[in-house]
């Protein structure tokens, strides 16, 4: 729009409904400006094309696209378009907009004062991006177009940004969305099929409007359109799809939140250079791997939007929302995942109490009937051989309860969690009842076996060599009750060397417990599937496993060498929990119900490691459900 233009409009009354007050910008299709509704006195946007450009029926028909696009949607990140006409200025005839008024700035207007934006930061611009995103897809609208200049960002106290999508002028309308359909194969045309101009594309490039030559060899866009033959979008941005001129759905706006992702995150977009150059990057070309590019980045993030980047839209994430939904999972911190389940115990303690209770429960049930026989025998009301039958097989019962027992009510714990997560204001709904509890006893039977199995390797490595070596040292001396001897010292340590073992060797198969009550997948099955979810989170799980047990193993030393002092005992005599003696029983209750108590915490803890991993997948929360009873899951 040429200077003339701006005086000429500027002080113009526009349909005689909106008073402009100044030029705020301008754009490949005209200016935008500020003006006052004339009714109202509300301050707004007015997007005009120029004069010149009214007789472009192309031009002319992406305005009413836009307004079309803009006007179904009704979202808190969609910039809200209210008004949409024809009008003259003088002797000339105008299309306008009118948009809300924005005061902030645009993402690439944060870019250039920025190279790369904090993991924290970027993760809630991309959030919001993708919650306006998922919106438009839900009504099936396709934006085509997004990209940094399209990203508003307005100041938000007391830090961070909130974001308004703009620009739907080359939005494609249709029907409906439908993500799940497979694209068809990706085979790149000739060169010569497409204009392409041989300048350089810097990240700030506008849209690209070329007409194809020729039919294009991929399946023609749903519905007529203006667009049908004619290639939309800016390149650095545009999907492959896009580039060969096929039809588009959910997953090339996904594809193209994830060239921005990478940008936020790496300082640079993944493909540069000229027209033909990024063409066939788009189409062919693998993306730098981010990790290159972002070290620093947690791996789960730098999988996460590469996966966007996939040429096959299969491969994406098949929504926005999944995509938002795993990016900021990946992101989220091991710390802040203990935080949140602390807070989730403390609040929901009673409930969590209960499940608990389906593990900690018979054990200590056990563990009163061994003080029981063994004050049966000292009274003479039992023989000693029917005493210690009766001790071997309750020793015996407890060890079964502790292995399989204490996985059932993790799994449960997590059905639990994931109820109240979804319905924060309701009561939970999860059934807790004998056939649920023996169906996943059942289901975890061979995961369970597995995992005891590889920690009493563990166990045997570790203690094995470090009692030889602290009895060749000295350090352990029989029948002292003294704490002196070091026994407490010596036991913590080899407690915290198990822990560390068992949590780096075994962290893969964190969730099983939770594979097999939420998803009702059994066997060998669930543990491949612990594996394959916590593959992008590994050191997340690790700490989460040492959160679960770390309470366990700094108290068991103090408590027993407590016990022992109280009941004048020698400590080893105490430790030794499986033996069949009074004193034994009582410590080993008193043990018991101090794990009823804080198992809670590490239940949940393990629980929202699940979750993540499940939101990692691009799963939103709701969409987390326990899978229908099947028919072989029927007890019988």
């Amino acid at each position: 729009m040429a200077t003339g233009d701006h005086e000429r409009i500027i002080g113009d009354v526009i349909d005689e409904k909106y008073r402009i007050i100044k030029l705020i910008g301008l754009g490949g299709m005209g200016a935008v400006y500020l003006a006052v509704h004339e009714g109202t006195g509300r301050l707004v946007a007015l997007k005009v094309i120029t004069p010149e450009l009214m007789t472009d029926e192309l031009v002319v028909e992406r305005f009413k696209r836009e307004a079309r696009a803009t006007g179904q949607l009704r979202h808190p990140h969609i910039v809200n378009v209210t008004d949409f006409g024809f009008a003259t200025s003088g002797d000339d005839r105008l299309a306008y907009l009118v948009m809300e008024h924005l005061v902030g700035q645009t993402l690439a207007e944060l870019l250039e004062h920025t190279c790369r934006l904090p993991l924290p930061l970027a993760v809630d611009i991309l959030e919001q991006t993708c919650a306006a995103v998922e919106e438009a897809h839900r009504l099936g609208i396709i934006h085509r177009d997004l990209k940094p200049e399209n990203i508003w960002l307005e100041h938000r106290a007391p830090s961070g940004y909130h974001v308004k999508v703009l620009d739907f002028g080359v939005a494609k309308l249709r029907a409906g969305v439908q993500p799940e359909r497979a694209a068809a194969p990706i085979e790149a045309p000739a060169l010569c099929d497409v204009v392409l101009h041989d300048r350089r594309v810097d990240p700030d490039g506008s849209t690209l409007v070329v007409a194809t030559h020729g039919k294009s060899r991929g399946p023609a866009p749903q519905g007529a359109s203006l667009t049908m033959d004619v290639l939309l979008g800016t390149p650095l941005y545009m999907s492959p799809e896009q580039w060969l001129n096929r039809a588009v759905d959910a997953r090339s706006d996904v594809y193209s939140l994830g060239i921005i992702a990478y940008r936020l995150l790496a300082g640079v977009a993944p493909f540069t250079g000229q027209h033909a150059s990024l063409y066939m990057e788009h189409i062919r070309a693998p993306p730098p791997p981010l990790t290159e590019r972002a070290p620093e980045l947690p791996a789960a993030v730098a999988s996460v939007v590469m996966s966007a980047l996939e040429k096959d839209a299969a491969k994406r994430p098949s929504s926005a929302r999944s995509f938002a939904t795993a990016l900021a999972a990946a992101a989220e911190p091991s710390g802040e995942l203990v935080r949140r389940a602390v807070t989730f115990t403390v609040d929901n303690f009673p409930a969590l109490l209960r499940v608990s209770l389906i593990a900690y429960g018979p054990i200590l049930a056990l563990a009163s009937l061994r003080i029981l026989n063994r004050r049966l025998v000292t009274a003479g009301a039992l023989s000693v051989g029917v005493g210690r039958a009766l001790g071997a097989s309750a020793i015996f019962a407890h060890a079964l309860c502790v292995i399989f027992l204490v996985p059932v009510s993790m799994g449960l714990a997590t059905r639990l969690v994931l109820a109240i997560e979804q319905e924060p204001l309701g009561p939970p709904r999860v059934a807790l009842s004998v056939s649920e509890v023996l169906r996943c006893l059942r289901s975890s039977l061979v995961p369970t076996l597995l995992t005891t199995a590889l920690a009493l390797v563990i166990i045997i490595a570790i203690r094995v060599p470090f009692d030889w070596i602290t009895r060749r040292a000295g350090l352990v001396i029989e029948g002292v009750a003294d704490p002196a001897s070091g026994e407490v010292v010596i036991t913590l340590v080899l407690e915290m060397m198990t822990l560390a073992a068992f949590s780096r060797v075994a962290r893969a198969l964190a969730v099983y417990p939770s594979v097999v009550a939420t998803e009702r997948c059994g066997g060998l099955a669930a543990l491949r599937r612990s594996i394959a979810l916590t593959r992008p989170c590994r050191s997340t799980s690790t700490d989460m496993m040492v959160f679960n047990f770390l309470p366990h193993a700094l108290v068991v030393p103090w408590f027993l060498l407590a016990f022992a002092q109280l009941s004048r005992h020698p400590y080893r005599a105490v430790a030794s929990t499986s033996s069949d003696t009074l004193t034994g029983a009582v410590a080993l209750t008193g043990l018991y119900l101090f794990n009823l108590v804080i198992a809670p915490f590490g239940m949940v803890a393990l629980s929202l490691l699940y979750l993540k991993t499940r939101r990692i997948e691009g799963a939103p929360l709701d969409a987390i459900a326990p899978a229908p009873p099947r028919a072989t899951d029927a007890p019988g």
